[in-house]
Order: structure tokens, then sequence, then C-alpha cells
């Protein structure tokens, strides 16, 4: 994560965007601390895309997409093509929902400490070790397994309490945050979901069918990034597992790489574009 980036900056950022290019975020619920869960709407509100970053508290994915989200801004603005593509024309006819952080509140915990968790702070100070990355919310709740789509294996057998990473809840969807997204996917019924995260570089696939082959999307997909197209297979509670099984559509994660191996920006954010036009 970017040593300064936090939830002010996160807002700060956002500000930034209204003020530059006129685009209004929209609160779409909140965490157990109060903060906002901000989406973005560009473009048609037909066939839309979602995309999904900062799940973990640890992730340093939120800034990437709104860089990427300004980058379009930008090219839309000056009239210029982006990876050939007219944005305008594309704007017209499809769309994105971008959902930059969905735990606001693990990322104010790695940033600040305990100092960050206002009424939660006696329930988190002995989970908390300094030398320990906080993946999960501010109630010790691990957002990555926090959705209903292979949940109770899940829980059986991972971490029974909360904690900094692992703990997937008590039951699915039942954090302010995995229920507003939950909620947010319900009523807009994007097309497809694609969730950013940190780790070796790579696309997995959550088909609407496990035995379905790899589509044409899903190549043209890999393609773009440079990768081998991996099949998800065993549910773990996780928000695209979730999206591909409940709307029986195609989810994706994208993995951005990490230490000496990160993915290109200028190749993610054409495969990011690429995920609208499909």
């Amino acid at each position: 994560m970017e040593d300064s980036f936090d939830y002010a900056a996160l807002c700060h950022a956002l500000e930034k965007l209204y003020r530059d290019f006129g685009i209004l975020p929209r609160v779409f619920g909140r965490t157990a601390l109060g903060r906002a869960l901000f989406a973005l709407d560009l473009g048609s509100r037909r066939c839309r895309t979602l995309l999904l970053a900062g799940v973990s508290g640890a992730d340093e994915t939120a800034p990437l997409l709104l860089r990427f989200v300004k980058t379009l801004l930008q090219c839309r603005k000056d009239r210029v093509p982006f990876c050939g593509v007219d944005l305008r024309r594309a704007f017209g006819d499809c769309g994105l929902t971008v959902v930059p952080c969905l735990n606001p509140d693990g990322l104010e915990l790695n940033a600040h400490g305990l100092s960050a968790t206002g009424a939660l702070r006696n329930f988190l100070r002995p989970l908390v070790q300094n030398d320990m990355p906080w993946h999960a919310n501010a109630s010790g709740v691990d957002l990555r397994h926090q959705f209903s789509a292979g949940f109770d294996a899940y829980r059986a057998a991972g971490k029974p309490a909360p904690g900094a990473s692992g703990f997937g809840g008590e039951r699915p969807q039942g954090e302010a945050e995995s229920h507003a997204i939950a909620a947010l996917c319900r009523k807009e019924r994007f097309v497809r979901a694609l969730l950013l995260q940190p780790g070796d570089r790579g696309l997995t696939v959550h088909p609407p069918q496990p035995e379905r082959d790899f589509s044409l999307a899903d190549k043209l997909l890999a393609q773009e990034l440079s990768v081998s197209p991996q099949r998800a297979t065993t549910p773990d509670g996780g928000f695209p597992f979730w999206f591909s099984e409940t709307f029986h559509r195609a989810a994706y994660t994208i993995q951005t790489g990490k230490g000496t191996d990160p993915l290109p920006e200028k190749m993610l954010f054409s495969c990011l574009l690429l995920s609208m036009l499909l």
C-alpha cells in the first residue's frame, strides 16, 4: 500500500475526481465505524461492469483503481482515445461501477493502528499485533471469506474467532461491508464483476457453471494481461464465487503482481477497459 494512502487520502482522491471531472461518488453503505463505502458510476447505466478493490485492509489496489478512473476520465475530457477506444462513444453504450475500497476500516487500522478504531478499540487491542498486516474489517472479520458461496465449509475449516485474517464471520453477508456490496449487486445487476487483489500476477475465472470451458471473454482478458487464465475450483466464501453463483454471470479475480514483478499499469488498465466492452 502506498505509505500515505488511508481513508483521508481516499476521500481526497474522490473529491479531486469530482472537482476535475464532475463525477460525484455515491455512498452505498457504511462500515461498523461509520466510514462511507463509495461507488463511482461511469458511462451508461446499461451493461455495467463492477470493478472492486480494497477488500482486505492490507490491500494496495485502491489507489491503483483510482488511477485507472482518473486516466479514463482525463482521456475522455481531452477527447483522446485510450488503448484505441473512443471513450465518449464507448461510455454511451456501456458503463462501469467502481468501488475502490470495500474495507476502509481495515485500511485505517493498517495506516494508523488502534487510534483509528474508535469504539472498537478495546475489543481490537488484544487482536492487533504491530508486525502483522490487518486484512479483516474493524470487527475482525475477513471480508475475503464473508460470502455465502462455500461459506459453511470454509467456516468449519477456517479460523474460529475474530482476528487479523481468516475469520469469515458468524454468517455470510453478516458484516456491513459485505451486506452493502451484495445489495448493490442485486440492485444494479452487473453483467460481470472483476476483483483486484495483490499476489502473483494472474487471472482467475469464476464461471457461471463449474464445468464450462474458458469463454472467448475469459481468453481475451487473459491475453490482455499476458497470462494464462486459471479456473477457480473450491468456493471459499469469496466475493467472486458468490457473484458468479448468485447471478450466473462470470466474475474474475485479477492479481496485480507484487515485489519486483508488478503488473504494468497500462496492461492492467487496458484489461479493465476491455472488461467493460465485452
